[in-house]
Parts: C-alpha cells; structure tokens; sequence
C-alpha cells in the first residue's frame, strides 16, 4: 500500500514537472531563508557578548552631574561635578583594583593656514588596563 501511494506521488511529480521544480524551490529557497537568519542571529549574538566581555565583567561607569540642555540648537551634555580627587578616592576604596578619570570635549585646532575641529579625550594610563586594550 505504501509502495503503490508513493508510485501514485512520483508519477503526479512527472506530470506537472513545473510545479514541482517551483514548489522543490520554494522549499529550498524556505529552509536557506531561514538557516541564513538563524547564523546572522548567532553572529550577532556572538558579537555582542564578545564587546560586553571586552569591557569586563566588573568594569563600572560613575558620570558626573546632571544632563544639561540649552541653546537655539538644544545642545546637550553634562554638568562636571567630579575632580581628579573624586577619582583617586573612587580608586582607593576596598574592591576597586583602578579607577581612571575621563575628560572629553571638543576643540579648534590651527596650525599653519590649516584649521580642524576635533574632539580631545584625557585620562591616565590605567584606563587603557581597564578596558582591556
């Protein structure tokens, strides 16, 4: 019985060949589709846990004020409460292995008849140690 239904099945398949290469494609095209999201997915995980085990697992951010907002252009940023001696303590508490200071702003540079704006960020040594670079 089994025989004769799968006979009945491949003889249906030969008489509409059309339909069965676009079906035979479907599937195919189906199961690729859905492999090919399945390893993006895996790779992008793979690459998120790989940044957050860049930055440490025991790697701990303090910012300093309180979000500021003005001007015409609602520029943005924060207000800088915290010093260097804010820090070295932060640095010296029982737990804490380093502690390095961030200082960021942006500035005009001119040298010669050449004017750039950049950004400047400051710290010490011990910050590239702590993010692991």
């Amino acid at each position: 019985m089994f025989s004769a239904m799968l006979g009945e099945a491949w003889r249906a398949m030969g008489a509409n060949r059309l339909r069965t290469f676009l079906t035979m494609l479907g599937m195919v095209i189906g199961v690729g589709s859905v492999v090919l999201m399945m390893a993006v997915g895996q790779g992008a995980e793979a690459s998120v846990k790989q940044s957050i085990n860049a930055m440490g697992s025991n790697l701990f951010i303090v910012l300093s004020g309180s979000s500021t907002s003005s001007g015409a252009r609602s520029g943005s940023g924060n207000t800088q409460t915290l010093t260097i001696n804010d820090a070295n303590a932060i640095g010296e508490l029982d737990g804490v292995s380093s502690a390095a200071p961030v200082s960021s702003g942006n500035a005009q540079i001119v040298f010669g008849g050449n004017n750039w704006s950049t950004s400047i960020i400051g710290t010490t040594p011990s910050y590239l140690d702590i993010r692991a670079w």
